[in-house]
């Protein structure tokens, strides 16, 4: 599998606040959300 380079501006365009935040800054969920 090929890696993906994105910029942080391109991931930010794909990616939701939230998943954004979780996956590229390394947050977490809210507690108890799923």
């Amino acid at each position: 599998m090929d890696k993906i380079q994105k910029t942080q501006q391109q991931w930010r365009e794909q990616l939701d606040e939230e998943t954004y935040r979780i996956c590229r800054q390394g947050g977490t969920e809210a507690a108890f959300s799923g």
